[in-house]
């Protein structure tokens, strides 16, 4: 997502990856310098037409891999954002919430509050660990 367009910090664009997904990432924009309708520019993908992904059209490629891969959409929610909440929860969970915020690129720590979750191991060890 280009900087200008977006809503969330714009200041912080620096996120931790996998290295395992770095790796992908890197043969992709090798890749990229080979492809034509990228010749000029800045865009990550580009569309089979040659046009940036929207949200709309990312969704619809979302789904297409999503039933490829036979996931059940229909009785799950499962978007892009979905997983983005659920990667946030699980960072909060594991490293906290300034880690969170960071990988979220939120400027406040109150917005990612919303993906620290209680999870029932959680509560339990809380539980266990009064005296």
């Amino acid at each position: 997502m280009p900087r200008e367009e977006s809503s969330k910090n714009r200041e912080n664009w620096i996120v931790a990856l996998k290295e395992e997904t770095s790796q992908i990432l890197k043969r992709w924009l090798d890749e990229r310098e080979t492809r034509e309708k990228y010749d000029g520019r800045n865009a990550l993908w580009l569309t089979m037409y040659g046009n940036r992904y929207n949200k709309d059209s990312f969704r619809d490629v979302f789904r297409k891999i999503a039933s490829e891969a036979g996931l059940d959409l229909e009785n799950r929610d499962l978007t892009p954002y979905s997983i983005r909440h659920s990667t946030a929860t699980y960072v909060a969970e594991q490293e906290g919430l300034a880690v969170a915020a960071a990988q979220c690129r939120h400027k406040s720590k109150r917005t990612t509050e919303k993906y620290e979750h209680s999870s029932t191991t959680r509560q339990q060890d809380a539980v266990n660990n009064i005296d």
